[in-house]
Formats: structure tokens, C-alpha cells, sequence
């Protein structure tokens, strides 16, 4: 008959040829039984066939066979140890199942598996693995264990120098990766700087450190030079303006006068090629505003100074008296009358009002000076001009006769004497 073993602790099993025999007979009596197969190992898990001899008391002889099934039910022991590992120049470690094994052991044959053997920089840190145990009769077992996985490798770090422009807020970041020059590691860089922000106060040379830093915290640094250049100009914006000469006739103007809103993204300063101006100067000149920065960088505009003179000359004058000549006339100047009349430029002009006399101005008269400069701009004062006639009148007379009257008196006319008296004006006879 078919019948069923299971294999011992040991991985051994036996049977008898009573166990295997279903009944065998005989007419006079069976003597013996036997088997070809009795002890089984790990080697027989499965079916077997078994032949059973049975021999009479006579010798004969019959056999049958039957089928022997094997089981294997004891579970592998699975014991795991925990491990370190270190990543490769790589950024790889591989284990296997003796590296983490620490004994296992199982009744028949053993076979070992684990569910993870390769690990890279992502796996840093501490892994869980699962150790798999699997006899030949397919009874398995698990252990986990602890790979610890380290990088220890230091990275290599290389930078270059940079130069970098102030953008129009006056500062500019630089990225650790612009500087980084192809620094490297068995596994992933992370980089900084130890200064990375500069403005308008940083231009020139700046010595900076570029730490790359790995996944592990492994570090390693250099150094670079950072130069901060400013390349932008200033925007210069001018505005015309009119400036007035003084009572000395100059005039005097700065940048910020013509300056209207100029702007830099650095600190700058403003000048003019022309800032002072005199009587020469009067109408419209082209003045060009200039500003500079720090680094150098100009830019400029032409504005229109008008100069104009609007102060009024200071008019003087003096009183004078003139004498009638023999044509009954007389006459002045400007000069005559002009006592230090004065202006901030120049006098352009002197005129009178009233330039000639005759009798009928004998006496006081009143006169205007105007005093006109350059620009137009003009004063006036009065003067007194005493005309006076030296000439004496001729008199002439004549003898006349009168008659008394009744009542014995007589009268006469001066026009009855003069006999054509004259003078170089009006006469007057009594």
C-alpha cells in the first residue's frame, strides 16, 4: 500500500515492510518480508517507489511495489546579522546572503535569498533586508536585518574665478554653481558660497569659498576670486534754465541747477563744462551736463543756459547852466548832463529829452537823462539846465517935441523916444 513519511528533525525517516505491506497471504504461510527501501533523507523528499518482497515458508517468492511519499514540513531556521557597508568610488555596495547570514540552518538542504544586495548614495543610511530561508520542500523562513549604508569618500572640489556685472538695483547674487568647475563625488553635490550677494560698495576682487557638500556630509572646499564690475551708465536728464547777471555782471550756475532727475544704480557725481557766465554770455549757450560713477562709466546731455542781463543801469546826472549865444541859441549833451551814469555791462546809450534852447527857455528847465545798456534795460534821472542871456539890449532914442495943452501939461510914450532900441531876445522899454 502507498502511505506517507515525514522526515524527522534530523532529516531522516524510516519505515518496515509491515508499513508498506497491505495484506500480502500465502496458502502455507509467509516467512518473510523485506524491503529494497526503508531509510529516507532529504535526497528522497517526494515519491518513491519501494518494492516489497514476500518469501513463503517454502521460498517462494512475490514482490509488489508501492509508492513512498516523503514529506519535509520542518521550516528553516533563518538567523541575520546587521552590516555595514561603504559606497564604492562609484556611489555603489552590493551584499550578499553570507554577509548577512549569521547561522542559519534547516533539517535538509538550505538555500539563502535576499530581497535587496545593491544599494547606492540614495540608500544612505540605515536599509531593512529581508533574509529569505527555502529548504528543497519549499518550507521557508525570513530575518530582517539592518544594512547600514556609509559614504566615506571626500568630494573634489573645483572652482573658477567669475566676474559678475551690478545689475540696475546696484547688486547682483551669484550662484555657487557658476563658480563650481566641475567639482565631483561618488554620489550628488550640493554647493554653496560663503558670500554671495554683492552691491555697489563690493566692486573689485572678493575672495570667496565654494563648499560642495555630498549626500553623506562629506565636505570639501576652495576658493575663487569674485570680481564686481559695474558696466551700466549713469542716465543723465538735464533741463534748460535762465540765469540772471548780478549788479557785478556774472553769473554763476552748478550741475545740480541743470540737473533734472539724473539716476545711477551706483552712487555717481554731476559736472558741467561751463557754470560761470558774464555781460559776453547774454542770449541762449549750450552747457553740457556730465555725470560719472564709481567705476568710471559717464554719460551726458547738452542743456540751454539763457543769460539775460535785466538789472537797469544806475542813471546820474548834474545840473548845468548855459549861456545864449549871439544867434539867439544854445545847446547841450548828453555828456554835459551825464554825471557817472553806470551799468552791470555796459551803457549802450545816453539821450536827452531836450538837446537846444532859445530865449523862450531863459531860466530854469527841467531835463531827462535816459541811460539804455545792452540788454535793453534803461533808467532816468532829471537835471536842471538854467539857460541865461549875457547880452545887453541896445537902446536907442530920439529927440521928440511936445506941446503943452490947455492945462498946461504934456505927455509921452516910450515908443515916442525909442528910436529902435534892440536885443538878441525880447526888449522890454520904459
Amino acid at each position: 500500500q502507498d502511505i506517507t513519511v515525514t522526515l524527522g528533525g534530523s532529516g531522516n525517516a524510516t519505515i518496515t515492510a509491515t508499513d508498506i505491506d497491505g495484506g500480502s497471504t500465502d496458502n502455507c504461510g509467509i516467512a518473510s518480508r523485506t524491503l529494497d527501501l526503508s531509510s529516507f533523507t532529504c535526497a528522497e523528499v517526494g515519491a518513491n517507489t519501494v518494492t516489497l518482497t514476500v518469501t513463503d515458508n517454502e521460498g517462494n517468492v512475490d514482490s509488489a511495489t508501492a509508492t513512498v511519499t516523503v514529506t519535509e514540513t520542518v521550516a528553516p531556521t533563518v538567523v541575520a546579522q546587521d552590516l555595514t557597508v561603504y559606497l564604492d568610488g562609484t556611489g555603489n555596495a552590493s551584499i550578499t546572503t553570507s554577509d548577512v547570514d549569521h547561522g542559519s540552518t534547516d533539517n535538509c538542504s538550505l538555500n539563502l535569498s535576499l530581497d535587496i544586495t545593491a544599494f547606492d548614495c540614495e540608500n544612505l543610511g540605515d536599509n531593512t533586508v529581508t533574509l529569505t530561508g527555502t529548504d528543497n520542500a519549499g518550507n521557508s523562513s525570513t530575518a530582517t536585518a539592518t544594512i547600514t549604508v556609509l559614504d566615506t569618500m571626500m568630494p573634489n572640489a573645483l572652482a573658477q574665478d567669475l566676474t559678475v556685472s551690478l545689475g540696475s538695483d546696484g547688486t547682483v547674487t551669484v550662484d555657487a554653481s557658476s563658480v563650481d568647475n566641475g567639482s565631483n563625488d561618488n554620489c550628488t553635490l550640493s554647493y554653496s558660497l560663503s558670500e554671495s550677494t554683492f552691491g555697489c560698495d563690493d566692486l573689485g576682487d572678493h575672495t570667496v569659498t565654494l563648499t560642495v557638500t555630498d549626500q553623506a556630509g562629506n565636505t570639501a572646499t576652495t576658493s575663487a576670486t569674485i570680481t564686481v564690475v559695474d558696466n551700466q551708465a549713469p542716465v543723465v536728464v538735464g533741463q534748460d534754465i535762465t540765469v540772471s547777471l548780478g549788479s557785478n555782471g556774472t553769473a554763476t550756475i552748478t550741475a545740480a541747477d541743470v540737473d533734472n532727475g539724473t539716476s545711477d544704480n551706483c552712487s555717481f557725481t554731476t559736472s558741467i563744462d561751463v557754470s560761470s557766465f558774464d555781460c559776453t554770455s547774454v542770449g541762449a549757450q549750450t552747457v553740457v551736463l556730465t555725470a560719472t560713477d564709481a567705476s568710471g562709466n559717464t554719460d551726458s546731455t547738452s542743456v540751454t543756459v539763457t543769460v539775460v542781463d535785466d538789472a537797469a543801469p544806475t542813471a546820474v546826472a548834474q545840473d548845468v547852466t548855459i549861456t545864449l549865444d549871439s544867434d539867439n541859441t544854445a545847446s547841450i549833451t548828453t555828456a554835459d548832463i551825464d554825471n557817472g551814469s553806470a551799468d552791470n555791462c555796459s551803457v549802450a546809450s545816453l539821450s536827452l529829452d531836450q538837446t537846444d534852447f532859445d530865449c523862450s527857455h531863459v531860466g530854469a528847465n527841467t531835463v531827462t537823462l535816459i541811460v539804455t545798456d545792452a540788454s535793453g534795460n534803461s533808467s532816468t534821472v532829471t537835471a536842471t539846465v538854467t539857460v541865461v542871456d549875457s547880452t545887453a539890449p541896445v537902446a536907442l532914442a530920439q529927440k521928440v517935441t511936445v506941446s503943452l495943452g490947455a492945462n498946461g501939461s504934456a505927455s509921452l510914450s516910450v515908443d515916442d523916444v525909442d528910436n529902435g532900441s534892440s536885443d538878441n531876445c525880447s526888449v522890454s522899454l520904459s
